[in-house]
């Protein structure tokens, strides 16, 4: 079995192996260039804000206590007022 080696000048036509180390360098700057990161930038300022939050909702309690008459009947009037005691 016979062994052959290319060498990659060798696969290049006489003319282009001067253009060889242009391309290689040519390559090698554009890898270079596209990899650096982009950087955005944001500049904080101040103003108002103004933020609104709207719902519609009825608000119930946990527990609820009825409380119902010993005897029925019309009431003719009220001798406490709401929320106070005896």
């Amino acid at each position: 079995m016979r062994q052959v080696e290319f060498l990659a000048r060798d696969l290049l036509p006489s003319n282009m192996n001067h253009i060889q180390p242009f391309l290689f360098l040519g390559i090698a700057l554009s890898v270079l260039s596209s990899c650096k990161p982009d950087k955005e930038v944001i500049h904080p300022e101040y103003r108002a804000l103004v933020e609104s939050v709207y719902a519609s909702v009825t608000v119930e309690p946990e527990e609820l206590y009825q409380v119902f008459p010993a005897s029925s009947g019309v009431l003719k009037s009220v001798l406490i007022e709401e929320g106070g005691r005896e």
